[in-house]
């Protein structure tokens, strides 16, 4: 009895470990004038490297259905510019101004 109580423990204590590291709890607080933006796609899935401002950020897969790529840092009331490049040679660019933390970018 004692050790399905202690397992249950220790199953409890890996979950609320993982759920820790998985970004379940808020990251640290960003600078003043900077914030986070979700970059998405407007009508088909979008899978390539993503620069922001000509500096390369990452892969990103973008789908319709959701926003499935976010950056943090990114200087509010300033524009930018966000371009994914795909394997194929096929390129799409939007530029944006955010106002806010949480802004959202629509590639068309």
């Amino acid at each position: 009895m004692k050790m399905k109580v202690f397992l249950i423990v220790m199953a409890i204590l890996v979950l609320a470990m993982m759920m820790g590291t998985s970004g379940c709890i808020e990251d640290e607080p960003l600078p003043p004038g900077f914030g986070k933006v979700s970059i998405c796609s407007s009508s088909s899935s979008v899978y390539g490297r993503v620069y922001i401002d000509g500096n390369r950020i990452g892969n990103a897969y973008l789908n319709p259905n959701g926003c499935l790529f976010s950056l943090a840092n990114v200087k509010l009331y300033e524009e930018h510019i966000v371009r994914v490049e795909t394997d194929w040679g096929i390129s799409y660019t939007e530029r944006f101004y955010p106002t806010y933390s949480g802004y959202t970018v629509t590639i068309y």
